[in-house]
């Protein structure tokens, strides 16, 4: 597994076992967490075409201000990030399973409350 998933998904699971975590890093990582949860309902909707270009994929794959600065937060390199996003989407098929392993079960419970 990704390692860059796999950190953000224990981090997900640990802001929802450690409330005393700092509010700040638990929102820095359901930001970054969210960008790839977008990026999978868009490649559901719309197909790969419909991620490249978008907002969310192009946050993740080139972060620039905001997204760096949440990264950084998040303890996660932004750098690495988007190395993985842009070669883990590179097929339809890549993305797919990337993207899937991220937005699993504890994600979506802790973005969404």
């Amino acid at each position: 597994m990704d390692s860059t998933v796999k950190k953000l998904d224990s981090d997900m699971v640990s802001v929802l076992s450690n409330p005393k975590s700092s509010p700040e890093r638990n929102l820095a990582i359901a930001v970054v967490s969210q960008a790839f949860i977008d990026c999978r309902h868009l490649l559901r909707a719309h197909g790969l075409g419909g991620v490249r270009g978008s907002e969310p994929y192009m946050s993740l794959a080139y972060p620039t201000g905001a997204m760096r600065m949440w990264c950084e937060m998040a303890d996660i390199d932004p750098d690495a990030m988007a190395e993985r996003v842009r070669r883990g989407m590179r097929t339809e098929k890549g993305a797919a399973e990337m993207l899937s392993r991220l937005s699993g079960k504890s994600t979506r419970e802790a973005v969404n409350g």
